[in-house]
């Protein structure tokens, strides 16, 4: 697979996560992967209106609904 998984966990929430250019992979869990297109122009935030995938300068954040982005370690 071109795209490789890189594994986090963001306060007890494990993720598979594969970038794909204009959208990210991830799997929440082990559950089935959702894709999340890549929103703004920096293309380091990753979308679907409720899931919410942040990644800037090497740091990595996880956000469902309004809830606050928390950090998540991994990678």
């Amino acid at each position: 697979n071109p795209y490789p998984v890189s594994t986090y966990t963001c306060d007890g929430t494990r993720l598979a996560v594969r970038l794909m250019g204009e959208k990210a992979s991830v799997s929440v869990d082990g559950a089935a992967a959702v894709e999340l297109p890549a929103t703004g122009q920096s293309g380091t935030t990753f979308s679907n209106g409720r899931q919410t995938l942040i990644i800037e300068q090497g740091q990595t954040s996880w956000a469902v609904g309004r809830a606050m982005p928390v950090a998540c370690t991994g990678g």
